[in-house]
């Protein structure tokens, strides 16, 4: 009791929805401190508050159906738990399909499939389920990614992943189809 504890987030998306606040610390000292946007307080619920309720559950449903098909398609794939998530909230999902692919998508300077690469290595590090990696994996090679080319991704994350993360990459690539 009475100890510090600093706590890094390694995903503040799933973070920042549970507080009010974050606050800006530097050597100790907050700094400064910012409020936590929540979009469904916002114009998104002045919308749906505005439909009657069977219109706004038809208008949700067909949003939720349309992105669900978006996704399946630029990625290749979608987990079943994205799909609920979908159908329940298509505004929360659509928001965070938009990160996605800025993120995995085609960059200015970095090509989707290096992207991919550096998303295998990463999920491989972080020891993420074999069928992510597989999802990944296949994706990087719609993007003309090679079994070679994956393979030695994996060999990169050897050194500052170490030997497991090297081996649970090598799981997903002999799943590979």
């Amino acid at each position: 009791m009475g100890d510090v504890v600093r706590v890094v987030p390694n995903h503040c998306c799933v973070v920042t929805n549970m507080v009010d606040e974050v606050y800006g610390v530097r050597n100790g000292v907050v700094e400064v401190t910012w409020p936590v946007a929540r979009a469904r307080q916002g114009t998104l619920g002045a919308r749906r508050r505005a439909m009657p309720q069977n219109a706004a559950d038809k208008d949700r449903a067909e949003r939720a159906e349309a992105l669900i098909v978006r996704m399946k398609k630029a990625r290749g794939y979608i987990y079943p738990e994205w799909e609920f998530a979908a159908r329940q909230d298509p505004d929360f999902v659509e928001a965070y399909n938009r990160i996605y692919e800025l993120g995995l998508g085609e960059g200015q300077h970095v090509s989707a499939k290096v992207r991919e690469f550096i998303a295998i290595a990463l999920l491989a590090f972080r020891g993420s389920e074999k069928t992510a990696l597989v999802a990944h994996m296949e994706r990087a090679m719609r993007f003309g990614a090679t079994r070679e080319e994956l393979f030695e991704v994996l060999e990169t994350c050897m050194v500052p992943g170490g030997a497991p993360t090297f081996h649970r990459g090598l799981s997903a690539l002999l799943d590979l189809k």
